[in-house]
């Protein structure tokens, strides 16, 4: 997961300070997590300065054209893509109910496990979820995720992807 924050001096000083802030929050948050339905946390960098990432068809020790100012989270490669992805590709025949009932399960354990750890995803959906070869369904992308608090009404609600957000938030 790359964050650009545009140019260098296209954001202002407190802008890319609260974005800062708020990479270093996904980072505490995602590290500490350790659970077969979300996604293994490899690595973070602050800037790309001195990153050096192989691609296909380059040597290992290759630089890409990453912006400066741009912070990286590392993952684990799942090579089964998106379950949007995996969706879309099956839209056309019905998926056998084993399928659906595993997808649902493996997303269910992995919430269950960021709940008992106090976490809260805050933004579910089908681009967050990744698939691994087997069709196992890990729990991605911590960006707006929170440490729930103590007291439900410190939450803030208005927080996700419209389309997957909750009806009584959007009042």
């Amino acid at each position: 997961k790359l964050l650009d924050w545009g140019e260098d001096g296209f954001a202002t000083e407190a802008e890319t300070a609260a974005l800062r802030t708020s990479f270093k929050q996904e980072v505490a948050v995602w590290h500490k997590l350790s659970h077969p339905n979300v996604t293994k946390f490899v690595g973070a960098s602050m800037g790309t300065t001195d990153l050096k990432i192989p691609t296909n068809n380059s040597n290992a020790g290759a630089r890409t054209n990453l912006p400066a100012r741009a912070c990286c989270v590392v993952v684990e490669y799942l090579a089964g893509g998106t379950l949007k992805q995996y969706l879309i590709k099956n839209s056309r025949r019905k998926l056998a109910y084993k399928v659906v009932v595993q997808l649902a399960l493996d997303l269910a354990r992995g919430l269950s496990y960021l709940h008992s750890r106090k976490i809260v995803h805050r933004d579910v959906k089908t681009e967050n979820m990744l698939l691994d070869t087997q069709r196992n369904l890990k729990i991605a992308d911590f960006g707006v995720a929170r440490v729930e608090a103590q007291n439900p009404k410190d939450m803030t609600g208005a927080t996700g992807t419209l389309g997957y957000m909750a009806p009584e938030v959007l009042d």
